[in-house]
């Protein structure tokens, strides 16, 4: 059971660190970025192995309570 985890848990992996580095990005390139990133956090809507969503179920998380831990500038996203 853990090998089939493991994809999305790298996915959410990824995710995260690609969030907080271009958090801070202030280059429109770094804040394109973010904004990608930011959304695919935000969606609720598509449906799939490699949505937030889809990743969440996968490894049984709740996608509100990893969207309430993420800042952007000291504030609360969602």
């Amino acid at each position: 059971m853990a090998g089939v985890r493991a994809p999305s848990l790298f996915v959410l992996l990824d995710a995260l660190e690609r969030y907080y580095q271009y958090l801070p990005a202030e280059d429109v390139e770094g804040r394109r970025l973010f904004h990608e990133i930011e959304r695919w956090f935000a969606d609720g809507v598509s449906k799939g192995p490699n949505t937030f969503v889809g990743v969440c179920a996968e490894l049984r998380l709740d996608p509100a309570r990893i969207r309430n831990a993420l800042v952007r500038r000291g504030e609360p996203r969602w």
